[in-house]
């Protein structure tokens, strides 16, 4: 998949100016945009297998959570502005005490929280706070998207399942539905919680994981 992914930026690169057919480059910007698809299909497999066997490894690091924060706000911010968006956190720097976790994992995290937010989100944004409780920070992503229903909320955190009534949504919103199953895996790895703390119906959802601190 990453050679194919390659190649079609490879063609995009030295042969997009010399093909007039607009169907033809319709046909190469698919390709492109599905082996991205697929690459992240596979590594989503690829981790939910290791975390499920216990191979995946995290490392036990003092990290400021603000920072991470302000990484993938960062990171992000096209993704919102592409629909017209916003995203913003409102966590200051250096005003919590440091966790103790894996930062990289967090940061996927955080990636998948936010993106989902944003995916299902036709208006708003998406705002990630901060508190600290008595031996742990808890870091919430909320939004304003369509909400999940009560009868679907235990849905959520199971493998290959996404919280929506109508099974058929699911390739709309391109997703495999283990997002949140493997987020689960990682914060419970390191020593946290993940859960939805709210959510209503055409108004918005809150999604709260916690992480020890250091």
């Amino acid at each position: 998949m990453t050679a194919i992914r390659g190649n079609v930026e490879l063609i995009k690169k030295h042969y997009e100016d010399k093909i007039n057919d607009a169907d033809f480059n319709e046909i190469i910007e698919d390709i492109g945009i599905s082996s991205v698809r697929l690459i992240g299909l596979v590594n989503e497999f690829l981790n939910m297998s290791r975390l499920e066997q216990g191979k995946m490894q995290f490392k036990q690091e003092e990290f400021d959570i603000a920072e991470i924060i302000e990484d993938v706000v960062k990171e992000l911010q096209l993704n919102a502005s592409a629909k017209n968006l916003f995203i913003k956190s409102t966590v200051p720097s250096g005003k919590f005490p440091l966790v103790l976790a894996d930062r990289d994992r967090t940061h996927e995290i955080l990636i998948n929280l936010i993106s989902n937010g944003l995916t299902y989100s036709d208006r708003g944004g998406c705002v990630i706070a901060a508190t600290v409780l008595d031996k742990s920070v808890k870091i919430s992503v909320s939004d304003t998207g369509k909400g999940i229903s009560l009868q679907s909320q235990n849905l959520l955190f199971r493998k290959f399942q996404q919280a929506d009534v109508n099974i058929y949504t699911r390739d709309a919103a391109r997703s495999t539905g283990l997002g949140l199953y493997i987020s689960k895996l990682m914060v419970e790895a390191m020593r946290g919680s993940i859960f939805l703390e709210k959510s209503e119906v055409g108004v918005g959802s809150t999604f709260v994981f916690t992480l020890p601190v250091a």
